[in-house]
């Protein structure tokens, strides 16, 4: 057997070659675990934020709802009360038996005996873990009861707060007042306040198309719901060519309208004894009478009105009579002073307590409109006498109110000063801080209302 001749030297060199490359491979494996360890101590911001604990989420407040009851400690059933239901009917649907309900008509203090239980208002049952808690019944849009439902015999009658906010409307009149201020958005009551005020000065019964009004008044609110019509605080009109503006202001127990100047807009005398009406027949020394069929002297003012209208007096004064003719039929008449008597004819009956001496006041309602006497339809013939001679009421303003005594007047220049440019704009003067909740009526109702502070 022979071998081959091997170089010691090129040997050699080949194992020199192979320990280093182990060693190179060995020192990158010894870095890489290195590299490893180190990164494995190293904090990682990502892995560290997934690690923290996560924030809880927040519980939504709780609410109370416009009763005062809260939306977290209580669920709610509502429904329309239907015809012929009665409270004790309502209140056994939630197990309340007769013997409380006879105990909660015994203890109300009169409160059950004042309201009456109307198909088509609103009943909510309020419960608790699924129990009848309480009930509540909406009067009106003011007021509701509120019965409770665990056996105790305290039913309590409560009232929203109301809160009055000031609002500006104004326009121009195309068809009727009231038509103008419904298209406005405001209440149909403002026209007769309005008419109030101006009734010594402008007929409403010949306004017309073009006209403009402008009124500031106070609205009454529970939340953002409209209840009712305040106070007019100023008014201005602009009719037959003249401009009308009246504010309000209060002293010494009276209240009153004044112009720019202080100047009343009371007159003594309205100009007409029915709020709204149609004239049908004016004061004059020839008319063809249509009953009698001839002509005559027509020494009064027609105002037709529907049967039961209101008739008021004109101004302060004393019945003078209160009687029955056959030509007047149901009459009354009125001595305001030595100056002016007034007289209201074919009345269909007089007003409570109007008889010969009563002292009555303007806008005092006498009587009622009729077709008594020699008339063809409901009407009141209105009549005005000056020094024992009858003239044309409308021609005649009546004695004047005082104007503002001058120390009240910085007074009335401030309250004027801050409305008058308010008539100029429109919608809510001052904002709606009121809430619709009832937060008394939780406290007022005692420990059954009373909820832990948790649920509130």
């Amino acid at each position: 057997m022979s071998f081959g001749y091997v170089n010691p030297r090129k040997t050699g060199l080949m194992m020199q070659s192979r320990l280093w490359l182990i060693g190179t491979l060995a020192a990158a494996f010894a870095l890489v675990l290195i590299a490893v360890f180190r990164a494995d101590q190293r904090p990682e911001l990502g892995v560290q934020m997934a690690l923290l604990p996560l924030p809880e989420k927040a519980e939504a407040p709780a609410t109370l709802d416009a009763f005062g009851f809260s939306s977290r400690a209580f669920t709610v059933e509502t429904k329309k009360v239907a015809s012929g239901q009665t409270f004790a009917a309502l209140l056994a649907e939630q197990g309340v038996g007769a013997e409380v309900w006879a105990a909660m008509s015994e203890t109300d203090g009169g409160v059950l005996g004042s309201v009456m239980l109307r198909a088509g208002n609103t009943w909510h049952v309020y419960r608790r873990d699924g129990q009848p808690h309480h009930a509540i019944y909406e009067v009106d849009s003011r007021q509701y009861l509120v019965f409770p439902l665990d056996g105790t015999a305290t039913v309590r009658l409560h009232a929203h707060p109301v809160q009055q906010v000031e609002r500006v409307v104004n326009g121009t009149i195309r068809n009727s007042l009231y038509a103008t201020l419904d298209d406005l958005g405001a209440s149909g009551d403002l026209a007769t306040h309005l008419a109030g005020i101006f009734a010594a000065q402008v007929d409403f019964h010949r306004l017309q198309k073009g006209d403009e009004i402008a009124l500031v008044f106070e609205e009454e609110r529970i939340g953002e719901r409209v209840v009712g019509t305040g106070r007019v605080l100023a008014a201005r009109l602009k009719h037959g060519g003249r401009d009308y503006e009246a504010f309000r202001f209060e002293h010494d127990g009276r209240v009153g309208y004044y112009d720019a100047e202080g100047k009343s807009f009371e007159n003594g005398f309205l100009k007409s004894p029915l709020k709204f009406s149609r004239l049908t027949s004016g004061f004059t020394l020839r008319r063809f009478h249509p009953v009698q069929k001839r002509w005559k002297a027509h020494l009064g003012t027609d105002y037709a009105a529907p049967s039961g209208t209101p008739i008021l007096a004109v101004g302060d004064g004393v019945v003078s009579a209160a009687s029955f003719t056959r030509g007047n039929g149901n009459y009354v008449k009125i001595r305001h002073d030595r100056t002016y008597e007034t007289q209201y004819l074919h009345m269909s009956r007089f007003a409570k307590g109007i008889r010969a001496g009563a002292r009555v006041q303007k806008g005092d309602v006498i009587g009622y409109v009729g077709s008594t006497g020699l008339a063809t339809g409901p009407h009141v013939c209105f009549r005005f006498w000056k020094n024992g001679v009858q003239v044309d009421h409308r021609k005649e303003l009546g004695p004047e109110m005082p104007p503002i005594d001058k120390k009240l007047m910085p007074a009335f220049a401030a309250q004027r000063d801050r409305l008058l440019p308010r008539m100029e704009g429109e919608g809510l003067l001052e904002p709606v801080r009121a809430s619709l909740f009832n937060f008394d009526a939780v406290a007022a109702s005692g420990p059954a209302l009373a909820l832990p502070a948790s649920t509130r």
